[in-house]
């Protein structure tokens, strides 16, 4: 007779090489794009790219490389280009569908004088902000925009030119959203939704 420790164990083993042989897949579609990306194809989808990134285990929206992806921003819009370059580039190298990553190389190349990377960035930042922007228009909850990490929702609002204000949690329908009240540079007040459904489940995982 099998005992409960060595059958517990033997279905976790069955568990961890079903996991990952699921994974592979989705892992190797996305480095596929990440490659193209790299080759300067910039036709590639986007949106799948981020959306199979999501899937995978190295998806973690407050993890390490979210974090050194804001840090690299941050570093970058407050002058110490060298540092944010470094980190940009290591965070790219586990995390390239990180919109502050590539901001932030972005601004860096272009103040470092390396031009042709600097727009390279640029067009890569671009090309994800065009697939999250058309995830939805973010004005409903059933339009809301699909992120992977609240610093993307900032890119977002910069992006769309209102200036934030109060941000909640509002859950509807099953699903989790970031809620901004927000005000339009007419002056206009105006609600913007983010479905960041994802980004809930890895948090309570922990």
């Amino acid at each position: 007779m099998l005992r409960p420790r060595f059958v517990f164990a033997l279905l976790v083993s069955f568990g961890i090489a079903a996991s990952a042989a699921a994974q592979a897949p989705v892992e190797a579609e996305y480095r596929a794009l990440v490659q193209r990306v790299k080759s300067g194809d910039l036709s590639v989808d986007f949106a799948r790219m981020r959306a199979l990134y999501s899937q995978m285990s190295a998806y973690e929206p407050y993890g390490e490389a979210a974090n050194n992806a804001s840090r690299a921003e941050q570093m970058a819009r407050t002058g110490d280009h060298q540092a944010a370059l470094t980190l940009a580039n290591q965070v790219l190298g586990t995390y390239y569908v990180s919109l502050a990553a590539h901001y932030a190389a972005a601004v860096a190349y272009d103040k470092l004088g390396d031009k042709q990377r600097e727009a390279f960035h640029r067009r890569v930042w671009a090309g994800m902000m065009r697939a999250v922007l058309a995830s939805g228009d973010g004005r409903t909850a059933a339009t809301a925009m699909r992120v992977l990490t609240v610093s993307d929702e900032y890119h977002v609002l910069r992006a769309l030119r209102v200036t934030p204000g109060k941000r909640e949690v509002a859950r509807e329908a099953g699903r989790v959203f970031d809620r901004w009240e927000a005000k339009e540079q007419s002056g206009a007040d105006r609600l913007l939704y983010f479905d960041i459904t994802l980004m809930f489940a890895k948090l309570e995982r922990k």
